[in-house]
């Protein structure tokens, strides 16, 4: 579990969980009635709704990419918790700003509620996901190594 946690499969994981989370968030909570009657923006936000998941997975997963080859650049590869700190820090902007949408921005227009209807809770759901699947895997680095 050890070489998982250091290998790139692990922020890939992580991205995908954040994409599929997002898209099934986005299929599974019921879109809330915004009072926007305008059909094409509507559809405009429905289909932005699907593509928000993929994107921030694309978007998490190139960041973490980034940040793990400054760490390989700076020789700090031997520091096993420092990858499971990159996977979440590749995740965490999508989760403040999806708190920031969901529970502190204001519904004052329709346009705004479908914003946060549409974007903003699918964001918060799918990188809490992302971030707690980080969390319980690198768990593993608290248990003590076995030497033979």
């Amino acid at each position: 579990m050890r070489r998982f946690l250091a290998s790139a499969w692990y922020p890939l994981l992580i991205a995908l969980t954040l994409a599929g989370a997002a898209t099934g968030a986005h299929a599974g909570l019921p879109t809330l009635d915004s009072g926007v009657s305008n059909t094409q923006l509507l559809d405009a936000f429905r289909i932005a709704g699907w593509a928000a998941g993929a994107v921030m997975g694309i978007v998490s997963f190139l960041l973490m990419g980034v940040l793990n080859l400054l760490r390989r650049m700076f020789r700090l590869r031997k520091i096993a918790v420092l990858h499971p700190i990159i996977v979440l820090v590749g995740v965490t902007p999508w989760l403040a700003w999806g708190w920031q949408l969901l529970f502190v921005e204001p519904r004052f227009t329709p346009f705004a509620r479908l914003a946060i209807d549409v974007i903003g809770r699918p964001m918060f759901v799918g990188s809490a996901v992302a971030s707690l699947l980080a969390i319980v895997l690198a768990l593993v680095l608290l248990l003590p190594v076995k030497h033979s």
